[in-house]
């Protein structure tokens, strides 16, 4: 059960998460019948995040729709706003696209390794584990 491992792990680091008491007993158990497949979807997500952040290994995403303990779902390539104008987001979709070859503002999915950032932003907050090849930006800041 290495994801499992992982996860108390850093639970055991991060004490927003141990608070949090996330995972129940049937939790566990839901995750330990899949744990293989979402460590092999989630391979370069995991390779990636080694290191990437000194105070969190997980990402965290907010939202207003409450999922079960797991859910897929693919980045809309047509995102609006939700705190910034328009003019703005399109401005910063077009430097990013320039720069990386995609639009980030409209095709991604924002996330972070900050839970309270995260927490503000719907009324659940969540451990958001990328699956596949997938690509990122991110700032120290």
């Amino acid at each position: 059960m290495r994801l499992i491992r992982y996860i108390n792990e850093e639970s055991d680091n991060y004490p927003v998460i141990s608070n949090l008491h996330i995972f129940t007993d049937d939790m566990v158990e839901y995750f330990h019948d899949r744990e293989y497949q979402i460590e092999k979807d989630a391979k370069f997500y995991f390779t990636s995040m080694k290191g990437a952040h000194k105070h969190s290994k997980f990402l965290f995403r907010g939202s207003d729709k409450k999922t079960n303990y797991f859910d897929n779902f693919k980045s809309r390539i047509d995102r609006n706003p939700k705190d910034m104008p328009v003019d703005i987001h399109n401005d910063f979709d077009f430097l990013f696209r320039k720069k990386f070859g995609w639009k980030a503002r409209s095709e991604g999915i924002f996330a972070t390794s900050k839970y309270y950032a995260a927490d503000s932003y719907g009324s659940f907050c969540y451990i958001f584990i990328p699956i596949g090849n997938f690509k990122f930006i991110w700032s120290k800041k």
